[in-house]
């Protein structure tokens, strides 16, 4: 998408982006609402969004992924018996 070039077409992508709280849509249909939407800016509508565009927007839009964090896992812990001393006996005090 080309970026916004007049004060017009700034907010109309500012009313888009709004009604889409953080959903994605394909560029080019973002770009037609865009200008849907300054069409009625330009022409002093009340509704910028109507019913048809808020169906439109909402047919089209794609949640965005809600995080990118790795789940953490686990860390196992030794078992004891793995200990290269487990299940020797102790060293005596003798001869030291």
């Amino acid at each position: 998408m080309a970026p916004p070039k007049n004060p017009s077409e700034l907010e109309a992508d500012a009313v888009v982006r709004a009604y889409l709280r953080g959903r994605t849509m394909p560029a080019i249909l973002h770009s037609a609402i865009v200008w849907a939407v300054e069409m009625r800016i330009s022409g002093d509508k009340l509704s910028l969004i109507d019913e048809t565009l808020m169906n439109d927007i909402d047919n089209h839009a794609v949640s965005a992924p809600t995080s990118t964090a790795i789940a953490l896992q686990p860390v196992p812990q030794p078992s004891l018996a793995r200990h290269r001393d487990a299940g020797c006996e102790p060293l005596a005090a003798e001869g030291m």
